[in-house]
Parts: C-alpha cells; structure tokens; sequence
C-alpha cells in the first residue's frame, strides 16, 4: 500500500519519476529534499578553497565574510591576505545580512542559455553593512524598481543539495511609505548633521559647507561621520547631479583633523583614521564634484582637494601637504592623486619639501582650474556646476566613471596604506606631533 501512495507523491506533487526501487528502498529525508529540487540549470560555483567554507555557512542560513583579526577588516572576495594591513590573520565573521544597492546592470540578451526564461535581468552589487560588495541578484523585484540605495536584506536559496545560494530582497520595513511619480520618496536632506557640515539644494546642485572657521575649518570625527552622510546622500539622489564643496569664512577651505583630536592619537603611533574615509567618499561617487577653495588648503584639505573634479581658487588660497615636515605621510590618497594630475616633479616637490604653493602657482601647473577674487568664488563655481547641468546627467556621470576607473586607484590605495602604517609606528612619528604641540624644531632618528 506504500509504494502507491508515494508513486503518486512523486508524480503529482513533486513531478518528478519515482527513483529506481534499489534507491527507494534505502528513501531518507535527504533524498527526498535533493529529490524534490527542480532543475537548476544556471552556472553554479565550485566548490574549491574558500568556496566550500563559504557555502558550508550559507547552507545554514548564515552569510560570513573573512574579517582581518588584527585590523578588523571585512574582506570579500575570501583571499589569505588582508589587503588593508597584510596580515594572514583572520576569521569566518558573520554579516549582519543587510546592505544597500550599490550598482547593477540589466541584461536584455542572455548569454547562458539558464538565464534565457529570466530576461531582462539584473545583476546586482549589494554594499554590505560590513562595507564588503557582493555580486548577487534582488529576488522579487522588477529591474525598473531597483535604485541606488535600496535597502535589503539576505535571503537563501538551495538551488542543489550542495549548495545554498545568498541572494538578497527588498527591506520592506524601512521603506518609505510614499511613492511619487514612481519614484521612492527621498528624505530632503541627510539627517542629524551637526552643525559644522552644512547640505543645501539649489536645483540639481548640492551645495555641502565645512563651517568651523574659528578653528580653520579643521575636520572632528563627527564631522567626518556627517561628510560620509552628505556624500551617500548626493550620489543616491537622482535629482543632484553637480556638488560644490566649499567651507565657510576666508582664511581656510581644510586644515585636515582637528589637532585636539589628532595629537594624542599620533604621538601615540596611531593613523589618524580620517585617510580611509577620504579615499572611499570621493572614490565612489561618479557625479562631478567641484571644489570652491575660500582660503588655507592643506593636509586633510589637500586630500579631498584631489578627490575632486574641478576646482576654484580664491586669490588668496594656498595649498599644502606639510605632513614631512612632522615625520608623517598624507596617507589619504595624495601619494596616488596627486602625480596624476599635476606634473611629477611638482608633485614630488609639494609632497618631499612640504611647501605650500599659493593660487596662482597651483592654476599654473593644473591643480585648480580657476583662480577668482574671493567675492567671486561662489558665483563662478556655481556657474561651473550650471554649465555642467545643462548636459545630459547620465553622459556626464559616465564620463566621469569611465576616466576615474580606467585610473585603477585601487591598488594604489592599499600599497600606500600599507606603507604609511610603517610610518604612523615609528619613532619619527611620534616625536613630530609631540614637537608641534610642543612648538619646538622635531629632532628626526630615521626610525
């Protein structure tokens, strides 16, 4: 009487023949689940090396990422080295399993006869919230509903009995509720920003304001933290299409962090943790940038300086990278920037000597492209970002993310993050900020 009712089972349930009778007779729970799967008919992974750890975990609900045990790191794809540190150390950690859209593709044409049926679809980078990106699909949501920002969540699909794939899903609980015009309903502005960053909208173009001048526009955590938010805010925002940066006050642009802050972490041996943030929030956004210098552009100032697209100079700005001068390097990006868009021997000059040069200099040798009384610098920015406008948005964020990727930074970043780390340890580095807060001339070791 068994054999009927699970014949039937097979064929009217699970569509599928029932196993030749030697199999049968030795049926688990197992068998039926590998049974019961359809036909998966896309590429799937092998499982090889750090493959078959990673899907052990995903084939128990569980999305990990290699994370660097002395640095603390995220990394994926899995490799034995950390990038950020070169350390060989390091662990399976889980991932919060929830992230934003970062990127994606539509596919009209097929090129894997298993996605045939599926077409268009989109190919997604998922940023997780460890900071890792991950290649993988949005279940459930059509490619016209998918934007930059969208956030979501890991889900599971056992697509063999081997393998589990993570894919991810809309967050449907912290989606707004309004819709306009079939657009999601975007917050007007980046929320809790202190009052020393400031985000304003005129048109298609985001205005963002350092305004401490009383301490030289010098940059805090908080504020490094609120420049993050500006600047995700600006590139998820279809509707902001040109930024200006500029500052508050004459006598400086950005002096870097803030000495009160920075000091007792460097003659601690310590990076000033500010580099990275530098690299990452210029590096990701692909709509122009322009910079509007209203004075002192110097360390840190610098380092965004060069993130930037186009500049304007008041009269009176200068621009400087003195780190040398203190026994430390400008570890945020300058050593790679800066001798791709000024002449080598000037850049080596600015970097080796420490001096500043003043506006005139820099429109000389192609740092700044504009040098304009300070009472005009605004006006003439704005009219930069307007020009700009008037063209076609995505030709111009293409533009600007064909020329930054075919730069192929990257590798660039991660060998002189690991170099200047040997710096920031060193004897040198320590007794250069100790000197300054001390106002007296550093005495150099060379070790």
């Amino acid at each position: 009487d068994f054999l009927p009712d699970l014949d039937t089972f097979y064929s009217e349930w699970l569509g599928r023949p029932l196993p030749d009778t030697a199999e049968y007779r030795d049926l688990t729970p197992e068998l039926i689940r590998e049974w019961s799967l359809p036909d998966y008919t896309k590429p799937l992974p092998e499982l090889d090396g750090f493959a078959k750890d990673f899907y052990a975990f995903t084939k128990k609900g569980e999305l990990r990422f290699q994370r660097c045990t002395d640095c603390g790191m995220w990394r994926h794809v899995p490799r034995e080295m950390c990038a950020e540190c070169g350390s060989f150390n390091w662990e399976w950690a889980r991932s919060s399993g929830r992230g934003t859209l970062f990127s994606w593709t539509t596919v009209e044409r097929a090129l894997h006869p298993g996605f045939a049926t599926e077409t268009p679809y989109s190919p997604v980078v998922i940023e997780m919230e460890e900071g890792v990106r991950v290649v993988s699909e949005v279940v459930d949501t059509r490619p016209s509903d998918l934007e930059i920002g969208m956030p979501v969540e890991v889900s599971f699909e056992e697509v063999t009995h081997e393998i589990t794939l993570p894919k991810f899903k809309q967050r449907t609980a912290v989606v707004p509720e309004a819709w306009e015009n079939g657009h999601r309903d975007r917050p007007r502005e980046p929320q809790q920003l202190p009052a020393t960053i400031r985000f304003e909208r005129d048109g298609h173009v985001a205005v963002m304001t350092i305004d401490r001048p009383t301490a030289l526009n010098s940059l805090t955590k908080d504020m490094l933290a609120a420049l993050d938010s500006v600047f995700a805010e600006f590139e998820a925002d279809d509707d902001l299409w040109v930024a200006v940066l500029t500052a508050a006050g004459d006598r400086a642009f950005c002096t870097g962090m803030d000495l009160k802050e920075a000091i007792p972490l460097l003659t601690a041996g310590d990076q000033l943790g500010y580099e990275d943030r530098t690299k990452r929030q210029f590096s990701d956004v692909f709509k122009p940038i322009i910079a509007a210098v209203n004075g002192a552009c110097i360390a840190g100032g610098m380092e965004m300086l060069a993130g930037t697209d186009l500049r304007v100079a008041a009269e009176h700005a200068t621009f400087g990278l003195g780190e040398v001068r203190w026994g430390l390097v400008p570890a945020g990006g300058s050593h790679i920037r800066l001798p791709r868009q000024i002449p080598w021997a000037i850049a080596m000059e600015m970097l080796l000597t420490g001096e500043p040069i003043d506006a005139e200099r820099a429109c000389e040798v192609g740092l700044v492209n504009r040098v304009v009384p300070a009472d005009e610098l605004m006006a003439t920015a704005m009219e930069l970002a307007e020009q700009i406008c008037r063209n076609g948005p995505l030709a111009v964020r293409t533009s600007k993310e064909i020329a930054v990727r075919a730069l192929e930074l990257e590798g660039g970043f991660v060998l002189e993050k690991a170099l200047a780390e040997k710096v920031f340890a060193s004897e040198d580095a320590r007794e250069g900020p100790r000197a300054f807060a001390e106002k007296r001339r550093p005495e150099f070791k060379g070790r």
